[in-house]
């Protein structure tokens, strides 16, 4: 979790239960992650939300990472997000329209 690593973007697909966001930040908190944006919005079926996490690790942490937010009962996938432009962000808004967001 050096400033030499990738940046890495994860989306992650959880069902909307109290306390998931915990303990899905609780994965990242004990493997001594830094979360560089964490975004999390409703995902069409009103029972889930899309976490979209960014971070700096090598391909191997990332994995090793996934399979342990995998095992957490709340969540139901977890994909790695290509990047297609560096220091830019897609999001979306109420309407579900895509806005490009420029990095800082």
């Amino acid at each position: 979790m050096s400033q030499t690593d990738p940046l890495k973007k994860m989306r992650i697909l959880v069902e909307n239960r109290h306390g998931a966001l915990l303990k899905i930040v609780g994965v990242f908190t004990t493997r001594a992650y830094n979360i560089i944006t964490l975004n999390v919005m409703p995902d069409e079926d009103e029972e889930l939300s899309q976490m979209t996490v960014s971070l700096r690790c090598s391909d191997v942490r990332f994995d090793q990472l996934r399979k342990q937010l995998i095992k957490i009962v709340d969540v139901v996938d977890v994909v790695e997000e290509e990047q297609n432009r560096e220091n830019a962000e897609i999001g979306g808004n109420k309407d579900g329209e895509n806005i490009l967001r420029a990095g800082r």
